[in-house]
């Protein structure tokens, strides 16, 4: 079956970011880092992990913990 991308895409804030730091957690990952691609608006774990995360931001949303890299 052909892959065929939606014509717009949908979203923008209020992504829950925790859930995939829990489940790297619960499988027993210990990855040397996290890439997320996010505008930055969203629920934040409180506390950083202990591996290194990017935040790979398209908007102007600051992030509380980790490495923010602006895209434009």
């Amino acid at each position: 079956q052909e892959l065929r991308l939606p014509r717009k895409f949908e979203g923008g804030g209020g992504t829950a970011f925790t859930p995939v730091f829990d489940w790297i957690e619960r499988e027993g990952l210990h990855p040397d880092a996290l890439v997320y691609f996010t505008d930055g608006d969203g629920e934040f774990p409180a506390l950083p992990p202990h591996y290194a995360v990017l935040w790979l931001i398209k908007g102007k949303a600051p992030v509380p913990w980790g490495r923010r890299i602006q895209l434009n």
